[in-house]
């Protein structure tokens, strides 16, 4: 795996899961690090309709589009209106220039976000008092507490979900949600696992970040669709 830039199997494999769709189609070359156009042809092709705005209709306002074609320009404009795609600070989108990991991830995870805001939220509550839960989450929570991943606890009123990050060697660690939805006839979640400060005073002990949620009993399926932020 190249550590600094994206294949093209890569990133149509993640295009892929991030819009809900199954593929057996072939990859052109796809052990080939993927170009920033391509990038944003992919992504304009495949994500579902999306609102962009009053501004949809109108280019991308980067200086160096004028190689492109017309869809690739569409393309650009697409991605950029949704707040998907940026350029950089001199204005230009580097149209040709290989697509940077972790480009790509903050890319995605923009994507991911836009598809499920698109979707139905579900109410839910983030529970930090243990006072308040029944005596089965807190043990459920506390066998999960060292590995990163999601336990689900029912209980006769309410669903509970822990999502758990693992052991970490400081303190300042905590895990947000960013998005509860139901879509694809299941409860989606998205989760953002929110780092120290490094200009703070941080305790200097292993410590294990844990989010609990308490939504509306549920029968689907309950999705941590971002997992691999967890283990980061």
């Amino acid at each position: 795996m190249n550590q600094h830039h994206v294949t093209r199997g890569e990133l149509h494999t993640k295009v892929m899961q991030i819009s809900g769709l199954s593929s057996n189609e072939v990859v052109d070359r796809p052990d080939e690090t993927v170009s920033r156009i391509e990038a944003a042809v992919l992504l304009s092709s495949t994500l579902p309709p999306m609102n962009t705005g009053i501004a949809g209709g109108l280019p991308a306002p980067f200086k160096d589009m004028a190689s492109l074609t017309a869809g690739q320009q569409n393309a650009v404009a697409h991605v950029y209106h949704l707040g998907i795609m940026t350029g950089n600070d001199a204005g230009l989108f580097e149209p040709h220039r290989k697509l940077l990991r972790d480009e790509a991830d903050w890319i995605l995870r923009r994507a991911q976000e836009r598809i499920q805001a698109r979707k139905r939220p579900v109410p839910y509550e983030i529970i930090t008092e243990p006072d308040v839960l029944p005596q089965l989450v807190l043990d459920r929570a506390s066998e999960a507490l060292i590995e990163p991943g999601v336990t689900l606890v029912n209980s006769e009123e309410a669903t509970y979900v822990v999502i758990s990050g693992g052991e970490r060697n400081t303190g300042g660690y905590s895990i947000a949600p960013t998005s509860v939805v139901q879509g694809n006839g299941q409860i989606e979640i998205l989760v953002e696992l929110q780092r120290p400060d490094p200009n703070a005073m941080i305790l200097q002990a292993i410590t294990y970040p844990q989010l609990i949620l308490r939504l509306p009993q549920v029968d689907q399926p309950v999705v941590l669709l971002n997992p691999g932020e967890l283990a980061s």
